[in-house]
Order: structure tokens, then sequence, then C-alpha cells
């Protein structure tokens, strides 16, 4: 049987996706290259000869999560304010809009196809520096075209998706004229419940979001993984104002809904493949707004 074989991008983006599963499970110290390569099916010098090292493929993931939040965000915004008025947390405005997100790096063919196997016989070498866009170290360059690439894969039931959308929303547009953009700026700026659906959507994928803990924990002990978690951090605040035009303290309110709400999917409270709900969850679930929720 004949094998497809992969662009320099598409062998980047799917060691990429292996990585943000692996370091999701294992962490930063506690994953190899080994298991990373196992789960992409190629091998270990092989990703070593792509990205340079372990360091260098973990910033790179970070990178990449960050940038697929942001796009998200950007999305979102976008789907508002070209369709007027702001999209129900939880609906599939935003999603849809994150489908089909423009510039994302991502085919529609990749989106719709299964990963396949790598084939790195033949050319490696040259695949490598043209995905780094680099002749000498490889690093993270590789995915400048892949980090802002929507999920992909099935729909996964739910969950506490939507709690978590109406908890990103909050009460960040209460008591404000509705006529009002968000942040009480007039002039159709998107609301953070907008940007609430964006999110919503990434936390139906099981790993993206817990990955960025391990990336914050590493900060800790890590200069480099430190100044980038930092950076994409600021990326984000910055991003969730200029879209919005709400206050530091709004911004900071919405994400830390959203930490919590990272914190919480990475128990598998919510999101995809929930465990059986305690009292305590089903309490604090209850109050992200007034949605009903189901949950297994």
């Amino acid at each position: 049987m004949t094998r497809t074989r992969l662009t320099a991008a598409e062998r980047s983006e799917q060691l990429i996706e292996a990585a943000i599963t692996a370091f999701a499970k294992g962490g930063y110290a506690g994953t190899a290259t080994d298991d990373i390569a196992r789960l992409a099916g190629v091998s270990q010098p092989y990703v070593i000869r792509l990205f340079g090292s372990k360091q260098a493929l973990f910033i790179t993931v970070i990178e990449h999560v960050s940038g697929r939040i942001q796009q998200a965000f950007r999305d979102a915004a976008k789907s508002a304010t070209t369709h007027g008025g702001p999209a129900t947390p939880g609906g599939g405005g935003a999603t849809d809009a994150a489908n089909a997100a423009p510039g994302s790096g991502a085919t529609a063919a990749a989106d719709a196809d299964p990963p396949r196997a790598v084939t790195p016989e033949g050319g490696a070498a040259e695949s490598a520096e043209a995905a780094t866009g680099r002749g000498t170290t490889p690093d993270r360059g590789a995915t400048a075209s892949a980090e802002a690439a929507p999920g992909r894969g099935t729909t996964p039931d739910r969950g506490g998706a939507e709690a978590a959308a109406a908890a990103l929303a909050g009460d960040a547009t209460s008591g404000r004229d509705a006529t009002q953009g968000a942040g009480g700026v007039p002039g159709g700026r998107a609301q953070l419940a907008d940007l609430a659906n964006g999110f919503d959507r990434l936390l139906e994928q099981r790993y993206l979001l817990p990955v960025l803990l391990h990336g914050f924990a590493a900060a800790n002990a890590d200069d480099e993984i430190g100044r980038v978690a930092r950076a994409c951090y600021g990326n984000i605040f910055d991003l969730v104002r200029g879209l919005t035009g709400t206050t530091a303290a709004e911004a900071s309110d919405f994400i830390a809904k959203g930490m919590l709400l990272t914190v919480l999917a990475s128990m598998r409270v919510i999101g995809p493949d929930p465990v059986e709900q305690s009292p305590w969850m089903t309490e604090m679930i209850s109050t992200f707004d007034h949605h009903d929720h189901q949950h297994p």
C-alpha cells in the first residue's frame, strides 16, 4: 500500500499535536522525546532533527496553544461583530467561525483526514529545514503556520463546556446599556460573552488547555520557558482588552475564570469524558451563570 507523504508543515503539525497530548499527560520533566516520537509514529532522532531539543519542542507547544486561544478569540469576535450582536454562550456561531479560521495554516483536508503515518525516510533533513524555515538549528519557527490551527477530530460530549462558556461570560456585561459595545464602548466591539464561545470550543479538546498548566509550572524552573509563557499570557490579556474594550479589571476577571475552567478541565470535572460528579463539583458548576447543563 502506498504511504502518503506529508509536507514539512504537516509533519511539524502532527508532531506538535502528539507533543500536546504527551506533555499534557506527563508534564515537561516527565515526558521524553521518545514518548512523543512513539505517539506520532516517527523515530526519536527525527523529532530532534525537526525541533532541536525537548525544550524547543515544549516551547513550540506553549506558543502553539497560546496562538490557538488567541485565534479562537479573534474568530469569535469577528463572528459577533460581522453578524451583529453577541453570540449566545455555548452556541454555535463562534464555534463555526473557529472551524473556518482564516489563515490558520491547516488545510481543510488536514482537518478532515485522520492523522497519517509520517514517512521520514528520504529527504528528512531537507524537510526539517523547510519546516523550521532555517537551514541550521531546527527550532520552534517550524510552527508559524500551525499555531492558529483549529482543533480537529470528532466532537466529544460537551459535558460542562456550555457551563464553561457561561462562566467566562459571567457578569461582564451586566448593568450595561444594551446599545453599547463590550466594556461600555460603542462601535460594535465584541463582548466577553462572545470570546467565551471561542473558549468553549477549546475546552472540548481534552489535552489542549491542560498542557498550559504544565507550561506555567515549568516556567518556574526554566528561564526560557518562563519568558515564553509570560509573553503568551500577556498577549492573551492584551488581546482580550483590544477585542472587547474592557477594563484591565474586567479582562483579569475573565482570564481568571478561564484559568479556573482550565484547572477543572484538567481534573476532568468539565469537558469531554468528565468524571462522575461529586457534590462540590455540581455546586461549583452551578455557579457558572444560568445555563442548564447535562452530565453523564
